[in-house]
């Protein structure tokens, strides 16, 4: 009976031993984009410039300010 026992464990052993090293092939994606996938996309606009920040603190609000506030009296000297 142990020697029953011992065998299957011998022989079932390499199983579980391949089991845990088997690495499955990734898959690559194709490197080739054809045009009319491209044609297809949609067209995201850049948001990123446009965006306004949620939040400003008191010292960038007081900076945009000085900023708005030059640009006035640039403006002003131009016209003079």
């Amino acid at each position: 009976m142990r020697i029953c026992l011992i065998v299957m464990i011998i022989t079932i052993l390499p199983f579980f031993v391949s089991a845990q090293n088997f690495n499955p092939p990734k898959i690559k994606p194709p490197n080739v984009v054809h045009p009319i996938r491209l044609e297809q996309r949609p067209k995201v606009p850049d948001i990123t410039l446009t965006m306004k920040p949620l939040y400003r603190s008191s010292m960038e609000n007081a900076k945009a300010k000085l900023a708005r506030e030059e640009q006035k009296l640039i403006k002003q000297a131009k016209k003079t």
